[in-house]
């Protein structure tokens, strides 16, 4: 407390702000950094970033969008699990529910994200694809927008018809329409 009240008559004194930190570097640092809100440490890249709203102080961030489920399809057509043109370790025969780099839960059985890259019908078939698309470019783009952890946070929100996120992003009807944005 003594600490305080010495930073405190610093900057009352008018002191500048380097002698200032110099002082204070004997604060802790949870009371440093609970002087910044966490949206002004947050990147837009990413769902946190995203969905802070603070669009300012980021020219740095040069993030980039994936490539569409038609996209992924359309690399691998006609080729075999040895002409992979996906980003290690996924091949043509990975499970959508690989308990390791896919997905929870069994909506699409034993399919392969590759299959599931083909159902389309979304009346039908719940966002397969569009979470494929998300997860390879999260593994293939170092700067991809999504992160892989937050394209597996989206699933885990998707199964328990969650739209916390999407309504934090703009209110986005469904999780496809926010996908697509990811990609060009």
């Amino acid at each position: 407390m003594e600490e305080n009240k010495e930073i405190r008559e610093e900057i009352e004194a008018g002191s500048d702000r380097r002698t200032f930190m110099k002082k204070g570097a004997v604060v802790s640092v949870p009371l440093v950094l609970s002087a910044f809100s966490r949206p002004v440490l947050a990147e837009r890249c990413g769902l946190s970033g995203l969905t802070s709203g603070n669009l300012s102080g980021h020219e740095d961030d040069q993030c980039v969008l994936g490539l569409s489920p038609g996209a992924w399809k359309n690399r691998m057509a006609g080729k075999n699990d040895k002409e992979v043109l996906w980003p290690a370790p996924f091949t043509l025969s990975t499970p959508y529910h690989d308990a390791t780099y896919g997905f929870a839960g069994n909506l699409f059985g034993d399919a392969s994200m590759y299959e599931v890259l083909f159902l389309t019908d979304y009346s039908v078939y719940p966002p397969g694809a569009h979470f494929v698309a998300a997860l390879l470019n999260a593994y293939y783009f170092d700067d991809y927008v999504l992160s892989v952890a937050d394209v597996h946070q989206l699933w885990g929100e998707y199964l328990l018809s969650d739209y916390t996120t999407l309504d934090e992003l703009g209110g986005f009807i469904d999780f496809n329409s926010f996908l697509d944005t990811t990609w060009t």
